[in-house]
């Protein structure tokens, strides 16, 4: 968050005189427009400006339009660049925010109108604005075969004159032709079988240009010798596999073996292969290489799927797909069309299991999926106010199991809730009801495949000083896949090392350092997009140097940053088992006011529906080079923010952040943030605001805490874990707080715990408000602070947590436990990241929780805190699965005697009386 920080002990700290020294904050003023101005269009440079005096250094300048971010200015002249046609017509309000290098800023406000439909301020241009050209490559057609040598023809045109057309395939430019007839001649046997993509660009006389592409299949018979059965071995190194024939696109017939269907890998042990959902063979004799052995003939004329599946030597597996066409002579079998990734949110199909008639009506309802969770909507469900009941099952089972039920949001009549550790690429069906009544609406909704088809898969060079312009993407049929060569590829330079501004993208396997700003920019035009397996190291610009002589970065330069410019078409971003670590310059820490600086993550104002796990942030070169946020966003004080709605962050291993190790504020629209580990973080994970809700953040593990540098270890005033408040008139959406651990390491010399300062918490001014908190360990640094705190909020219900400090919640923690938990030997904040933190038997909390639907009914005896007891270690950052992460196998080992899909029936075994398989009695706040 990038604000002002909002621990009630900082304030004691400052008051007592912590080292910020006092100046007069900066000055700021607008010089264009000016207050009631009439504007249009866009207004750029000394248009739209301001002027700026201070006593200390400048860090930067952010501008607003309303409650949209417009740029940050990091130099003077301090300008902004504002697109007016984004707003409607009508008065609008201007801000201008002047941060100096310690923190303090000063706002200027104006109000102007926005004038655009009929505008008559600027005089109409005397002649027409120049137009791009248009272009049609017209032959050959979209999914044409072609062999031998063929001929592209294109028609352009232009408001003037078209000045060239220039043919390529793929990046490859073939021909330029300046004059009509624009055609081109492509000898096809200079390229491999299978897809390629033909590109027609017309530009005019100022550089102006359009792009007409389509995607043929490219077969030719070969005239050498045919090639032997031999094939690459698998070498060693991190596991992966890619085809190598057929390709991606082939059209294929007979049978194949050998040369002809054969993939390439490393670390690789056995590899299985399959065509749809039929298994083919399996190659466990890797010194002759890795090949399958397909029939077509056994299969319909028609596109497949077929795919290899890599395992390793520690049993971890890997997959490549690809899209092959079949064609065998003598059958009339239409082709059979893969589907799209993200299948459409329908009623079922077919009939329902003998378990239960599930409702056939889905009239206001939707689901919105990812890998393991489906967010739930319930528009005007009636006499909802008392929230909405769920139950659901993977389609075939009998069963049903219960959801925790769905929250009621009065302000827009809606109820939500989520769907939590599912199983990825299986459909479920879900019924919902209202208490007390039958269940009466029913949709299926499909979680995400995590096996992504492959239209194109481009191999990058070994290394390169360039960035890398994604600027041609696929579709929700076939991604296209950059990849790095079998030994590797680095980018090492350029401004970004890569730039996606494509949809259907997937990046992966490349090493990534020395950006001078952000190392991945997604830019508008992207969406998705898959950033996986790839190595992130030294980007970001210098912005200052401090009084001890920091090299402070340049704020949010990310290693991965998307930017959409106010927009919301960003959807669909997918981060997984990339390793993020020791970006150029650090952040200062709280010392000096605020931190700002380089990020791990940052995504501003970007769209919906994204999954980010199993990535590792991190920063071995000392505390000089922490960031500001690990993972983090903009516009925190709004109803969108990060990562606004229907998001997944977890898995995540992240560490030295002077501020929030996972800020996600905003709207928190269906957002869950669960299974991640920090240390050496000021705060666990930052939720002012969280205005729609419901917000879920479970399971997640805390170790140290730091916030101030030059402070000796017990005068460090760290932050809350869970910093959550309301500020701005933004907020009120419901949380859960669920089976999160606070850890206290020690140290010799310090009285006090090193690890976070306060537990759940608002903030002076920014109160806790429709938070629910069940069945954490919230052990803080010290008796004295709170475990849980509202700062003046309302409706907030917490219980069943095992705590050491204090609560100002009335009634709260009646079923609670004060004190010290007792973990298991070998367990405990000494495992520092190696995932075990289990209680002991003896422990306040052990076999103690209350049960919740949906996340821990596959336990009896539930223990409080992440880590249940009898299960394996947790597992965070790149080598984590999904598949410990499936309700049934939660924390890393399946529950003994439940099965798949079969709802629990067991009671506990102890005194307890947490027995209950719902959330908390009606007391709690709808």
């Amino acid at each position: 968050m990038k604000f002002q920080k909002k621990s009630i002990a900082v304030a004691v700290a400052l008051a007592a005189g912590a080292p910020l020294a006092a100046h007069a904050a900066p000055t700021v003023s607008w010089s264009a427009p000016k207050n009631g101005a009439t504007v249009s269009g866009t207004i750029s440079g000394a248009t739209c400006a301001a002027n700026v005096s201070s006593s200390v250094a400048m860090s930067r300048v952010v501008f607003w339009a309303d409650g949209m971010q417009i740029n940050n200015d990091y130099s003077s002249p301090w300008n902004c660049s504002f697109d007016t046609s984004k707003l409607k017509d009508g008065t609008h309000t201007l801000k201008a925010v002047a941060y100096d290098n310690n923190g303090a800023s000063t706002t200027s406000q104006i109000s102007v109108t926005i004038k655009n439909s009929g505008a008559t301020t600027t005089p109409p241009p005397t002649t027409p604005a120049n137009a791009a050209p248009s272009v049609s490559l017209t032959a050959p057609t979209s999914g044409q075969t072609v062999s031998g040598t063929v001929t592209l023809s294109a028609i352009a045109a232009d408001d003037k004159a078209v000045s060239k057309v220039v043919f390529m395939v793929g990046s490859t430019t073939i021909a330029t032709k300046t004059a009509a007839p624009y055609t081109a001649s492509l000898n096809t046997t200079t390229l491999g079988n299978g897809t390629q993509t033909l590109k027609a660009q017309a530009f005019d006389a100022a550089g102006l240009s359009a792009t007409s592409q389509v995607a043929v299949n490219v077969q030719n018979g070969t005239t050498t010798p045919p090639p032997t059965t031999s094939t690459p071995a698998p070498s060693s190194g991190t596991l992966n596999v890619w085809f190598k024939s057929p390709l991606a696109g082939a059209t294929v017939s007979g049978s194949l073996t050998g040369t002809k269907c054969y993939v390439n890998g490393t670390g690789v042990t056995k590899v299985a292969f399959k065509l749809d959902s039929t298994a083919l063979n399996t190659d466990t004799t890797m010194s002759d290489g890795m090949q399958c052995a397909l029939d077509t003939t056994k299969f319909a004329n028609g596109t497949h799927t077929l795919t290899a599946t890599a395992t390793s030597s520690t049993g971890t597996t890997r997959s490549d797909v690809v899209s092959i066409n079949i064609q065998n002579s003598g059958s009339t079998t239409p082709p059979v069309v893969t589907p799209p990734v993200t299948p459409p949110v329908t009623p079922p199909t077919t009939p329902p299991p003998t378990g239960g008639v599930m409702p056939t009506d889905s009239s206001n309802v939707r689901g919105v999926a990812t890998f393991q969770s489906i967010g739930l909507y319930w528009a005007s469900p009636g006499a909802g106010s008392s929230g909405c009941k769920v139950q659901f099952r993977k389609q075939g089972d009998t069963a049903w199991r219960d959801g925790l039920d769905m929250w009621f949001d009065s302000r827009n009549s809606e109820c939500r809730g989520s769907l939590v550790m599912l199983q990825p690429g299986t459909p479920y069906e879900i019924q919902m009801g209202l208490p007390g009544q039958s269940f009466n609406k029913g949709l299926t909704v499909s979680t995400w495949n995590e096996q992504f088809p492959i239209a194109q898969t481009i191999t990058l060079p070994a290394s390169s000083s360039s960035t890398l312009n994604i600027t041609s993407g696929g579709t929700a049929n076939g991604y296209v896949l950059y990849q790095a060569a079998s030994g590797g590829s680095t980018i090492n330079g350029g401004t970004n090392n890569v730039v996606i501004s494509a949809p259907y993208v997937i990046v992966r396997g490349l090493t990534l350092k020395g950006a001078s700003a952000d190392a991945i920019a997604l830019k508008n035009g992207a969406h998705d997009v898959v950033i996986e397996d790839n190595d992130i190291s030294g980007w970001g610009r210098m912005n200052y140097t401090n009084s001890s002589g920091w090299q402070v970065g340049v704020d949010m330069d990310s290693g991965v940053r998307g930017f959409c410019s106010g927009t919301s078409t960003m959807d669909r971003f997918i981060l997984q088992r990339n390793k993020i670590h020791d970006p150029r310059y650090g952040a200062n820490s709280w010392d000096w006011g605020h931190p700002a600086g380089p990020q791990g993550i940052t995504f501003s104002f970007c769209g919906v529906n994204h999954v980010i796990r199993f990535n590792e942030v991190y920063s071995t070169t000392g505390q000089q080079h922490y960031y500001n946020d690990g993972i983090g966003g903009e516009d925190n004080f709004s109803t969108t923010g990060f990562p606004n709605a229907d998001s997944d962050i977890y898995g995540n291993r992240i560490s030295e952040t002077w501020d929030d190790g996972i800020e996600a504020e905003g709207g928190d629209k269906n957002v869950r943030v669960f299974g991640n580990y920090t240390n050496n973080t000021n705060t666990g994970v930052a939720s002012t605001v969280a205005h729609w809700g419901p917000f879920y953040v479970f399971r997640n593990v805390h170790n140290r805490s730091r916030a101030m540098s030059l402070k000796a270890l017990d005068s460090d005033d760290r932050n809350n874990a869970y910093k959550s408040g309301e500020k701005a008139g933004f907020g009120g959406g419901r949380r859960y707080f669920l089976h999160n651990t606070l850890l206290q390491a020690t140290a010799a010399g310090s009285t006090r715990g090193l690890g976070m300062g306060g537990g759940i918490s608002g903030n002076t001014g920014e109160p806790l408000t429709n938070s629910v908190s069940r069945n954490n360990i919230l052990q803080v640094w010290t008796a004295n602070a709170y475990s849980v705190y509202n700062a003046g909020g309302t409706t907030d219900d917490a219980d069943y947590d095992l705590r050491n400090g204090n609560v100002n919640i009335s009634g709260a923690e009646v079923n609670g436990f004060v004190g010290t938990p007792i973990y298991a030997s070998g367990h405990g904040w000494q495992s520092e990241a190696n995932g075990n933190y289990q209680l002991a038997p003896s422990s306040p909390g052990y076999g103690r929780g209350q049960r919740l639907a949906n996340f821990n009914d596959m336990n009896s005896a539930p223990d409080v805190g992440a880590h249940q007891s009898g299960t394996s270690a947790m597992v965070f950052g790149v080598t984590a699965q999904s598949s410990l992460w499936v309700s049934g196998a939660v924390i890393g080992g399946a529950v003994t005697g439940l099965g798949s899909g079969s709802a629990s029936t067991a009671t506990a075994t102890t005194t307890s009386t947490s027995t209950t398989a719902v959330l908390g009695p009606v007391a709690v706040p709808q």
